[in-house]
């Protein structure tokens, strides 16, 4: 199954800013294309929990959503931050930073995965050994015998993660408590999500497990098929991509084919609800909806994701809404700028409190939007704004249809 990359030309995008680059420097602007951190970096990294890490002589530092300086550039690499904890690399060793700079796990691992569910994984290049807590103590260590590994690590999802026996080399479930809860048994064992896991053993169907490990749904003998690749199938809203004859669709819990088998490729969906889909095997990608139904043209060519809400078209020169297809961002002259399809809105809720916002979408009786002030998405019910709003919002909506 062939997945979207991120080239390195593509600016990320993070809690509403985008990087962007001025004579060999980088800085970052905001949704209307405003400079809200000068381009003064050899490098930068998208924010997340309020921070992002920049470089500076080949060496790493973070700053804050002002452009401050936390952390001075004095790391050989910096992750993200998740959980307000960041992996930090130093002569070959890993360790972990809280969000002021401050040591919470000495560097000192050959191996250091970031936060997840509370729980940051250590261990050597082959198998994870333990669990870190967020405030840098041991919370479990891998029962004897056992081991995490480091290849297709998706670390703790909905309470359990996947280990391997070190004699037989079957993969089962851990607990966050360190107690192995669905036995050794399969080849190969995916993430959880939505109480179900993708596992399979050489030579026979995959299919789906539940939290107990019973089974949910296998492989059907009329030919469509799981992917047996880790990582490439997991229920979102019900569905998950299939393949039957060399083309990919969806189908529940249940078996049943929810969009029928007809792209070339197929991603699983994003909690948006929205899934890219592929028509062959050149890059033309799309996005589809839960009912299947194409959301934008598929001949845009798009090979990266900004995150569930824009991505790219060719050459990388605008930005689209994959709802609407409406441009929301256009880079001219080496610079963004706002498109008029991204209009910004100040919202008045019930109780007085106004809301600096661009609108994202309108979906029922919702809005999606992101926030001037802290650059963070949300999802508001209608009936919280006043009935002026609400009217303004739903003749928007209507407009860019």
């Amino acid at each position: 199954m062939v997945f979207p990359t991120v080239e390195a030309r593509q600016p990320p995008i993070g809690q509403g800013l985008f990087s962007y680059s001025d004579e060999g420097k980088a800085g970052f602007i905001d949704l209307r294309g405003n400079i809200v951190i000068e381009a003064q970096w050899d490098r930068v990294e998208k924010f997340s929990d309020d921070r992002a890490a920049v470089m500076r002589d080949g060496k790493w530092g973070v700053i804050d959503l002002s452009g401050t300086v936390i952390i001075p550039p004095t790391w050989d690499s910096i992750g993200s931050f998740s959980e307000d904890i960041a992996i930090v690399k130093k002569d070959k060793l890993w360790g972990a930073i809280d969000k002021e700079g401050q040591l919470v796990i000495p560097v000192e691992w050959k191996a250091l995965k970031p936060s997840n569910e509370g729980m940051i994984a250590f261990g050597d290049y082959v198998h994870y050994k333990g669990f870190f807590a967020t405030d840098g103590e041991v919370k479990l260590r891998v029962p004897e015998g056992f081991g995490v590994p480091t290849s297709f690590y998706f670390g703790f999802n909905e309470g359990l993660t996947r280990i391997q026996d070190l004699k037989t080399r079957k993969q089962g479930y851990m607990n966050t408590t360190g107690e192995i809860v669905i036995p050794c048994e399969w080849d190969f064992a995916g993430r959880f999500c939505e109480g179900a896991a993708l596992v399979g053993k050489k030579g026979a169907k995959a299919g789906f497990i539940d939290r107990t490990g019973k089974p949910i749904v296998f492989e059907k003998p009329d030919g469509w098929e799981f992917s047996s690749t880790l990582g490439s199938a997991y229920f979102q809203h019900g569905l998950a991509p299939a393949k039957k004859d060399g083309k990919y669709g969806f189908v529940d819990k249940d078996g049943n084919v929810a969009i029928p088998f007809a792209w070339g490729a197929a991603c699983p969906f994003s909690p948006s609800g929205y899934a890219y889909v592929a028509t062959k095997t050149d890059g033309d990608w799309g996005w589809v909806d839960t009912k299947g139904n194409l959301v934008h043209d598929l001949t845009l060519g798009s090979r990266g994701i900004f995150g569930v809400d824009f991505y790219p078209v060719p050459n990388f020169s605008d930005l689209l809404d994959p709802v609407t297809g409406k441009t929301v961002l256009q880079y001219e002259k080496g610079a963004w700028k706002c498109s008029p399809d991204n209009p910004f809105f100040r919202l008045t809720n019930t109780t007085g409190s106004v809301i600096s916002c661009r609108v994202v979408s309108v979906e029922g009786d919702k809005v999606r939007l992101i926030k001037e002030e802290d650059r963070k998405e949300y999802t508001v019910p209608l009936k919280s704004l006043k009935p002026e709003h609400v009217e303004e919002l739903k003749a928007f909506a209507a407009a860019i249809r």
